[in-house]
């Protein structure tokens, strides 16, 4: 009588555990999937958004507000649109990665309050 409760018992935890996998791996699949989906969501509103036009750099504060079009100052400035571009891009990946690091932290400590929890039977 002892063993066949024993193997109840025995088999409903392996069966806890086992959904307790399933779950915990729904959820950091869900999880990748959603951080994903944001990115794409960030990239493409970065994309719709206008920056300033090429010419307002070239403006020079003088008296006859006029604009000289030399090749060099054109690339110079297009460069530094592209270097703030650049900028722009490495924020928003670094904070996504600080984002991923701490979600990743939280996961590790609820895997351990699991673990704990699974000693205790």
């Amino acid at each position: 009588m002892k063993s066949v409760v024993e193997e109840v018992i025995d088999l409903k935890a392996r069966r806890l555990n086992n959904t307790m996998k399933k779950l915990t791996t729904d959820v950091v699949l869900l999880k990748a999937e959603n951080e994903n989906l944001q990115w794409t969501v960030c990239i493409k509103k970065s994309c719709r958004q206008r920056d300033k036009s090429l010419f307002d750099d070239l403006k020079i504060n003088d008296e006859t507000k006029k604009m000289f079009f030399s090749s060099n100052k054109i690339q110079t400035i297009h460069d530094h649109q592209i270097q703030r571009i650049k900028e722009k891009q490495q924020a928003v990946i670094q904070k996504m990665n600080e984002k991923k690091q701490k979600e990743l932290r939280k996961l590790e400590k609820q895997r351990l309050i699991i673990e704990r929890k699974m000693s205790w039977f």
